[in-house]
């Protein structure tokens, strides 16, 4: 368990605890974002409209639009109360769930 900010115990998603799910694809070798957003159980603490999540213990992902750098530096290195995903994602599915959260953002 973590705890955030404001002290609330946050659980996290069981799929952030169990590790690296099969490598989500597109078909053509590239990384499926939206897949990783799922699989990732990013949805258990993030709202994302087009991921259909409404998660209320993370940012808002709408509202706060990261570009790709900052998701990608969030997903990599973590943040208070989210863990790293460094050595569960690979750089290519980092970038592909950093794009896809903020291409999304954008639209």
């Amino acid at each position: 368990m973590i705890r955030s900010r404001d002290s609330r115990t946050v659980v996290l998603p069981l799929a952030a605890a169990l590790g690296p799910q099969a490598p989500a694809g597109t078909g053509d070798g590239t990384p499926d974002g939206a897949q990783l957003f799922a699989q990732s159980g990013c949805g258990g603490c993030h709202t994302l409209s087009a991921a259909g999540t409404g998660g209320t213990v993370g940012p808002n992902l709408d509202r706060r639009m990261p570009t790709v750098e900052e998701a990608a530096r969030a997903i990599a290195s973590g943040r208070p109360g989210m863990p790293p995903y460094r050595g569960r994602l690979s750089e290519a599915e980092t970038q592909a769930l950093a794009r896809f959260v903020s291409e999304s953002t954008r639209r």
